[in-house]
């Protein structure tokens, strides 16, 4: 898991960033000052004809004082890409599963909100009660889960106007042989387990990827 910093102002104590850590540094053409509310994020633009992906664009989304929804980043990548908002999907891309995650506007999430009882009641009037509710996707905050937006995401985003959208999954072809080799490979990992043998890898893991 990567995390971006930003603040100038902080002593590396304050970011807690201690001995042994890597730290990747990127050189950047001109000056970059983004707000609190503003991140960037890398876009990739499906093709439907390949099953691929176009050139990273760079994208910045800002959210300002409105709650950073779905919704509304829609809205802020038809801007980018000239495409409607309401013809526009999403999926996050999981490095470490090969995976592109697709944000179902419709689909319904759980969500808990807790809610604290009464000052001056004792025992379960006065602890944390949990209310569950079900809220679709595009409701909910992109920060949190299952969204989990952050500094540096991959989003594919998909044209739902051409043709081939709906069949689609947003995989690639790479993503599909580096998922079955992991497996194959947690699989080869399990069996030594149980064996008690020592490791030996004479077939090294293969990644494919036009990253």
């Amino acid at each position: 898991m990567e995390k971006y910093f930003r603040d100038k102002n902080k002593s590396l104590r304050q970011m807690r960033i201690k001995s042994g850590v890597h730290l990747v540094v990127q050189f950047l053409s001109e000056a970059e000052n983004l707000k609190n509310n503003e991140i960037i994020l890398l876009l990739r633009k499906r093709n439907l004809a390949t099953k691929d992906y176009h050139e990273f664009i760079e994208f910045k989304y800002a959210y300002n004082k409105v709650l950073p929804t779905l919704s509304h980043l829609r809205v802020q990548l038809s801007v980018a890409l000239n495409i409607p908002p309401t013809e526009i999907s999403v999926a996050k891309y999981i490095p470490h599963a090969y995976d592109w995650r697709y944000w179902d506007p419709n689909e319904e999430i759980e969500v808990k909100q807790k809610k604290r009882g009464k000052k001056g009641k004792k025992n379960q009037n006065s602890e944390e009660e949990k209310k569950v509710e079900m809220k679709k996707m595009i409701e909910l905050d992109l920060r949190t889960a299952p969204f989990l937006l952050s500094e540096g995401d991959i989003l594919g985003v998909r044209d739902d106007t051409e043709e081939g959208a709906i069949e689609d999954d947003f995989q690639t072809e790479a993503d599909i042989r580096n998922r079955e080799r992991l497996e194959e490979l947690k699989k080869l990992d399990r069996s030594i387990k149980d064996s008690n043998k020592k490791p030996t890898f004479n077939d090294p893991f293969k990644i494919y990827t036009d990253f």
